[in-house]
């Protein structure tokens, strides 16, 4: 709990409040039902949108950085320490787009 409160969440959560990662892959499926493909770079422009608007829930401190890079058009491939558990959370949509064991480990990691 003392780890949960030091984040970036709101203090208490609504009753059936969701966070980024719940966000996100809605995101995700949003881009790949309009580009009827994992499109990376379509993603990250519905996601970059949504920060700008602030309408993402509980973003953690390593999600903010990358966000910050991007709106300072810094090279986010040269952040380091930066790692998440997120990207998991999300690849269980790339199921629903192929069942062939290459596509989805490119696409799980493209998304």
């Amino acid at each position: 709990l003392k780890t949960f409160n030091q984040r970036t969440y709101p203090r208490e959560y609504a009753f059936g409040q969701y966070s980024d990662d719940t966000q996100f892959s809605i995101i995700l499926m949003k881009s790949i039902i309009e580009c009827k493909r994992i499109d990376p770079q379509d993603y990250l422009k519905k996601l970059l949108k949504e920060n700008k608007a602030k309408n993402l829930i509980g973003l953690g401190r390593n999600t903010r950085k990358i966000f910050e890079a991007y709106a300072k058009n810094q090279d986010v491939s040269q952040l380091t320490n930066i790692s998440s558990n997120g990207s998991l959370m999300r690849s269980w949509i790339i199921g629903f787009v192929s069942n062939d064991k290459n596509k989805i480990l490119q696409y799980s990691r493209q998304q």
